[in-house]
């Protein structure tokens, strides 16, 4: 098996957003991020991940996922990636924050070290 977790620029992700539900949306929020990240397993993509700093000095970012279905039939494999990436993107962010809106991910969100400020809003610090 390979599995590999790498950046992605934003014309690749708009080729493999061609035709997906909520395209427009998707390219929009990937326009924003300054990290644009995808994880496969055996050539199958697991999840995209943006990272979005609020200026171009923060040292803190907004995060977004789009998981796919073999993403969610795999959840182990994409909580593997997520502490890594994580771990990866607490080193050039004091804190990554977001929105969470299904319950399962929300539980992994906070084995991850996710504290939920409301019952969406999350911030995972640095160590």
């Amino acid at each position: 098996s390979s599995d590999l977790i790498f950046e992605l620029s934003f014309d690749a992700y708009a080729k493999r957003m061609a035709g997906v539900e909520g395209e427009e949306v998707l390219l929009a929020a990937a326009k924003l991020a300054t990290d644009l990240i995808v994880a496969t397993y055996d050539e199958e993509t697991l999840v995209y991940i943006g990272l979005i700093p609020p200026t171009l000095l923060a040292d803190e970012a907004y995060i977004w996922m789009l998981t796919t279905e073999f993403g969610h039939r795999h959840p182990l494999l994409l909580a593997r990636y997520a502490r890594g990436f994580l771990d990866t993107a607490l080193t050039k962010y004091r804190a990554i924050y977001g929105h969470c809106f299904e319950p399962k991910s929300a539980h992994w969100l906070r084995y991850l070290g996710a504290e939920f400020h409301t019952e969406t809003q999350f911030k995972i610090r640095r160590g």
